[in-house]
């Protein structure tokens, strides 16, 4: 079942997160991650809004989106985000429609 991972980033450091960014894309990649949305202005409809950037990505499945996640690869670049932001991010189970499996 396909499987979302939304993230509520506040950057406090775009300079270093610059370098998270440039390796982000292809580590992503090798895991069929596929980006749906990035925004920097998203409109808050409820709530405060704490954070400066929401990411929603998509995976096939929550094996592959793990292993993403938990990957050493990703785990390494990770850091580089985890000194120049703060987030939270979720995995969100996605909606079996009629007629799909």
């Amino acid at each position: 079942m396909t499987v979302y991972i939304v993230g509520h980033i506040d950057i406090t450091d775009p300079e270093t997160y610059a370098g998270y960014e440039e390796g982000f894309r292809e580590i992503f990649q090798r895991y069929d991650g596929e980006f749906l949305a990035v925004d920097d202005d998203s409109l808050m409809l409820e709530g405060d809004k704490g954070h400066t950037r929401t990411v929603i990505v998509r995976f096939p499945d929550r094996a592959g989106a793990l292993a993403w996640f938990q990957s050493e690869a990703y785990q390494e670049l990770a850091a580089i985000r985890w000194r120049a932001s703060t987030a939270q991010i979720s995995l969100i189970e996605g909606i079996e429609h009629e007629g799909t499996k």
